[in-house]
């Protein structure tokens, strides 16, 4: 038996007959797979841009769905299959969300994405980490963590690490790391944007100096 979803993916059940005694044959959730690409890539709209990059700049891969299907193992009948609708569902949107997300933070920031589906930080339920560096013209570089429920829940996306070159001090930059974290924001463009108006802060308030950008010594004539 198949349902079809309304975005064309398909769910796969069977139907498990029990043994005699007049027992009612029950109706179980038994496997679910993604029948259409389980890559979400990001649309270039400018068709000049299109022609000229056709290869999306953001890609995500989602991951199998296996693990709501064991989850929905403890369910009762009918409740399994409503159990792993609503999760496929909810999970196809936050990943579209997030790649929305990083097609616009890589627009604004110099931004190097990893993908989930390699370096994996497993916790079970489908759920991984996914790693972004950020680098911004104040000699700071970031790794950024999205959590599973990233940018759907705030917090789900917080600086794991901050490195400054140039003269940053490493105590500043920590306090930076705090400040930024502590707002707990769900979305990787306003936490590289919160950092950003941190540093500007830091710089105009605190006094601390900017280190200024390296500069390649000029060719003798």
């Amino acid at each position: 038996y198949t349902w079809k979803f309304a975005n064309g993916r398909i769910l796969t059940a069977s139907n498990n007959s029990s043994g005699g005694g007049g027992a009612k044959d029950s109706f179980r959730v038994v496997s679910a797979k993604l029948v259409t690409s389980s890559v979400l890539t990001d649309t270039l709209l400018d068709q000049e841009e299109l022609e000229s990059n056709p290869t999306p700049t953001v890609s995500i891969t989602i991951p199998p769905l296996d693990d709501l299907v064991a989850l929905a193992a403890n369910l009762e009948p009918v409740q399994d299959l409503r159990f792993v609708l609503r999760e496929s569902l909810a999970r196809v949107r936050i990943l579209s969300a997030r790649m929305n997300e990083l097609a616009m933070l890589r627009t604004k920031y110099l931004t190097k994405i990893t993908d989930p589906a390699k370096n994996k930080v497993l916790y079970g339920f489908g759920g991984e980490d996914q790693e972004i560096f950020c680098s911004l013209g104040s000699q700071v570089t970031v790794v950024l963590r999205l959590t599973a429920d990233c940018p759907i829940l705030k917090g789900s996306v917080y600086i794991q690490r901050i490195v400054g070159c140039g003269g940053w001090e490493d105590s500043v930059l920590q306090r930076i790391k705090t400040k930024v974290n502590d707002k707990r924001m769900s979305g990787p463009v306003e936490l590289m944007d919160a950092l950003v108006e941190e540093i500007d802060r830091v710089v105009q308030e605190d006094g601390v100096k900017m280190p200024k950008t390296p500069v390649l010594p000029s060719r003798r004539k």
